[in-house]
């Protein structure tokens, strides 16, 4: 060591080095560093790493949210900025006093009417584009009453980091599928579920609003069930791809209603039917808890006929959390009355229940072959996924060769397998974070709010979402993307009214 520093090579090393740490102070690369380093101290990721603050407490005060707040009211604030110039003319102008704040009232019930239509429109009949078209009208109605109205915009703090992040995942994932153009057909179903879910809650500025929304979508449950209760009264042929038949031979068939899938359906009941049993407690007016509670007793009895046995657990679950979120002390009540109520079902539900164990029902064992070559998928991409959408996964399972059953694979039978395979582990994560730091900032607004209207909403849509989640470990309700969307849409009707909460003096 005394050898080195006695040499020349020492000293002129260091020379050499102080020579390029002068260069680099004053150069290109060493501003970009000082900026990334700013940029990260004002960051989400700086603020939760170094005070403990949670995402939803950093969120507003991070660059993330910044760039796609920016991003999102870009139009507005233009608006903004020409109203500011012309607002003597505007002022003055029919258009400006009447047909814009018409829009702004109107662009939410065009939303709640698109659900009522998805509700009931028949499967033959319909086409995504449909609730991409009328979702994008009823922002662009939104965004045109901003001009109008300097502090209106899309608020993407109510949204919360979590859903944003999910976005952004669903983006990136794009473009990193194996198959640009398969993905992209479901990107757009992801951007309108986004939409709605930014439209609802910039919009609904009163419990009113969403329980408008509320109603318009139990008209459509309404008929939808009374349909499937039709669909099994005349009599539904049972179908080998969706029954056993060498087991329930003699159960009827399963009903569908305008879904052409029962298990679809049964997703839809689960997550709308603890909403309309919270609706006939706490709705306005004894003639309007009577009608929700007759849609809950539809929804109920149409679920019964799918014959959907993760949607028998899922159902139960919600109504559990529903109970436990609005009365706790009666929760054991409800388990001893579940209980006492096994013996008293229908014969053929009851044994479709418990094949839940049997290992001999082919869409038990089949799913053994799905989730191994899901298990399989995600081992060979698990960071980054293989690419957006249904289409994607089938595409990349079948250049894998990692499922070995004679059936068709259609999709993973499980939202979190085909999230996860899709999306990545980050888009896993994302999805999963939205869901729960929703649904709990929901609970913890019950416990502070005055309005019985929102408190109904939001256990409504908390156990709606908790029962739709567990139904999702069973299947993926997502291939049919109306169900995406309508997911979305009590999604949205939850953060609107979380937002409410808050802002309404519910301390």
């Amino acid at each position: 060591m005394a050898s080195y520093k006695n040499s020349a090579l020492l000293p002129a090393a260091i020379n050499i080095a102080d020579r390029i740490t002068d260069r680099f102070r004053g150069g290109v690369i060493h501003r970009l560093c000082i900026n990334i380093s700013r940029s990260f101290g004002m960051s989400l990721t700086h603020r939760i790493l170094s005070s403990g603050n949670s995402p939803e407490s950093a969120w507003e005060h991070s660059v993330f949210y910044k760039a796609a707040s920016s991003l999102v009211n870009l139009i507005p604030n233009l608006l903004h900025r020409l109203y500011a110039n012309v607002r003597g003319p505007a002022e003055t102008s029919l258009f400006c006093r009447y047909a814009l704040p018409f829009f702004g009232k109107s662009a939410l019930p065009l939303s709640g009417l698109l659900m009522l239509f998805m509700l009931i429109a028949p499967q033959e009949k319909w086409n995504n584009l449909y609730s991409l078209i009328i979702t994008a009208v009823a922002f662009i109605m939104f965004y045109a009453s901003c001009f109008t109205e300097p502090g209106k915009k899309a608020d993407l703090a109510s949204v919360g980091p979590w859903p944003v992040i999910f976005a952004f995942m669903t983006l990136l994932s794009l473009f990193w599928s194996k198959d640009f153009s398969m993905s992209l057909r479901f990107f757009f179903l992801g951007v309108t579920c986004m939409i709605k879910v930014i439209l609802t809650v910039s919009a609904a500025n009163d419990p009113r609003d969403l329980f408008r929304l509320i109603w318009l979508a139990a008209i459509g449950l309404c008929i939808s069930s009374l349909y499937a209760v039709f669909q099994n009264y005349a009599g539904v042929e049972a179908d080998e791809i969706l029954t056993d038949l060498s087991l329930f031979g003699s159960m009827p068939g399963r009903v569908y209603s305008f879904f052409e899938n029962p298990n679809s359906y049964a997703n839809i009941l689960v997550f709308f039917a603890p909403l309309m049993l919270a609706m006939t407690f706490y709705s306005p007016g004894t003639l309007l808890k009577i009608c929700f509670g007759a849609v809950f007793a539809l929804c109920c009895a149409a679920l019964m006929m799918t014959y959907a046995r993760g949607g028998y657990l899922a159902l139960l679950f919600a109504l559990f959390v529903l109970m436990l979120i609005l009365c706790p002390k009666r929760v054991p009540f409800l388990i001893v009355l579940g209980f006492i109520a096994v013996p008293f079902l229908p014969a053929s539900i009851l044994n479709r229940l418990l094949s839940i164990f049997s290992a001999s029902d082919s869409s038990t064992y089949t799913r053994g072959y799905i989730y191994s070559a899901m298990l399989g998928i995600i081992g060979k991409n698990p960071i980054y996924g293989v690419g957006l959408g249904p289409d994607a996964l089938r595409y990349a399972i079948e250049l894998s060769g990692v499922y070995k059953a004679q059936a068709v694979f259609i999709h993973a039978h499980n939202i979190y397998f085909q999230i996860w395979a899709e999306m990545g582990i980050f888009g896993l994560i994302s999805f999963i974070c939205a869901m729960f730091f929703t649904m709990r900032s929901g609970v913890r607004s019950i416990k502070k709010c005055t309005s019985p209207l929102l408190k109904g909403i939001i256990a409504g849509c908390v156990s709606g979402l908790a029962g739709s989640l567990i139904f999702g470990m069973t299947d993926y309700a997502w291939s049919y993307p109306r169900v995406m969307v309508m997911f979305w849409f009590v999604f949205a009707i939850l953060a609107a009214a979380v937002k409410l909460s808050r802002v309404s003096g519910c301390k």
